[in-house]
């Protein structure tokens, strides 16, 4: 049910907000003062790896997430737990910077590594896809997801099956899967008014694949994550009036009461959707959580 994943655009605060970063800096500071006053110990190694999460996922500065971390792979050399998780969370941002080089090399130690766990190493595996995916390695990137959709089990197995059906359902138009990947890769990078209009690139080409609607859901969510809502609710309605019977006509519908909750703050709108959603689409997977809204 998290239906915008990591965009998180309905937080009160952004990191524009100067209160919003003095807040997350301050326990940056308070982490740092624990790494200096514990040298060389497991909760100097833990503090550092929060640092470097903060500046990677909350505050965006890249470059000082991974000084953090060559710091720790520096410092902490022997303790192999601290070392996978720092390498994992280095290749992250690198793919990020676009230093796939060196993430490859992180993500290669650690499915060489016989210490490391399965769960990160089906993770290395699938970031290994991805990277492929994103410089267009097709081949590449459907080998890497092959051996992970062999384990129905594992906590990886569905994303690589997802983007598996992707790229084999377009495989023979290469070119939009191209501008799909970097419309991906560009969304990664934070860059959304870029990989808006990649993405919108994408809804102009004349294909019947589901990657129009998977583009369509994207920019309706960027434009979404950039606070412009009337955009947002205007595209997830172009997809459901286009596509009446797609796939994601209901999970459009739910994404446009949330705007209204949330973003745009119109309790009786966002009711009124609500509603169509348990009109239009009663076997929803979403409808038990429309109910509860309404009730809010």
């Amino acid at each position: 049910l998290n239906l915008l994943s990591d965009l998180k655009p309905f937080r009160a605060k952004s990191p524009k907000n100067e209160l919003f970063k003095a807040s997350y800096l301050d326990a940056i500071e308070a982490y740092q003062k624990v790494a200096e006053e514990f040298p060389n110990t497991e909760f100097a190694a833990k503090s550092l790896l929060r640092i470097s999460h903060l500046n990677y996922s909350i505050l965006y500065n890249f470059e000082k997430s991974i000084e953090t971390l060559n710091k720790i792979e520096k410092i902490f050399s022997n303790n192999i737990p601290i070392i996978i998780e720092s390498k994992f969370l280095s290749a992250n941002v690198l793919i990020t910077t676009g230093n796939f080089e060196k993430a490859f090399e992180k993500l290669n130690w650690l499915i060489d590594f016989r210490g490391t766990p399965s769960e990160i190493r089906d993770k290395s595996i699938y970031l290994l896809a991805e990277i492929e995916f994103f410089k267009s390695n097709i081949k590449s990137a459907l080998n890497h997801l092959e051996s992970l959709v062999k384990n129905p089990n594992t906590e990886t197995s569905n994303d690589a099956f997802l983007l598996k059906i992707l790229i084999q359902e377009n495989e023979s138009n290469i070119d939009v899967l191209k501008r799909y990947a970097t419309g991906q890769f560009l969304k990664q990078q934070r860059q959304f008014q870029k990989a808006i209009e990649e993405f919108s690139s994408i809804t102009k080409i004349n294909t019947d694949t589901d990657i129009i609607l998977k583009a369509f859901i994207n920019i309706g969510d960027l434009y979404t994550a950039l606070n412009d809502f009337d955009k947002a609710i205007d595209t997830y309605r172009q997809l459901i009036q286009n596509y009446p019977e797609n796939i994601m006509a209901d999970k459009s519908q739910m994404k446009i009461a949330m705007v209204y909750q949330f973003g745009l703050k119109d309790n009786n709108k966002a009711i009124e959707e609500y509603q169509i959603l348990l009109e239009k689409y009663p076997t929803s997977i979403y409808s038990s959580e429309a109910r509860r809204r309404i009730r809010e």
